[in-house]
């Protein structure tokens, strides 16, 4: 059984990370990360970003989120501890728009989250490519 306080602060903290996004308060959703947490990418397509290292360079892939895509709702999640109480996996889909071409984008991620200190220290994001290149290409 997960530890429950662990669980409860991962399932605080992915609420809070699709809340912040769904509002776009890029600096609520900032606060999540540690200074220098590192977001990864690793199915990402050609001309995306693959790896971001510290805030700052998160900050500036996600200031360009918006030109991309508008994301609408996310399901709920499906979230697993290790037994460590370090990292959680993340299962959620999200529904929204491509912002310059009016195509719907629906993507299933799973995410593997490392926490420390309450704050997400790493963050690898695996997602679908193809449904992010078939929304954003004309």
């Amino acid at each position: 059984m997960p530890n429950y306080n662990f669980y409860q602060q991962a399932s605080e903290i992915l609420n809070t990370f699709h809340t912040s996004l769904l509002e776009q308060d890029l600096e609520r959703w900032l606060e999540l990360f540690e200074e220098e947490a590192v977001f990864e990418f690793p199915y990402a397509p050609v001309d995306f970003p693959k790896r971001l290292a510290g805030k700052a360079e998160i900050r500036a892939h996600m200031e360009g989120l918006p030109n991309l895509l508008k994301i609408d709702k996310f399901s709920s999640l499906n979230l697993y501890t290790d037994s460590n109480k370090s990292t959680i996996i993340a299962e959620y889909n999200c529904d929204g728009t491509a912002t310059q071409t009016g195509k719907p984008y629906m993507q299933t991620y799973i995410s593997v989250i490392e926490l420390h200190d309450g704050k997400i220290k790493r963050f690898k994001d695996y997602w679908n490519p193809l449904i992010v290149l078939d929304s954003v290409q004309s």
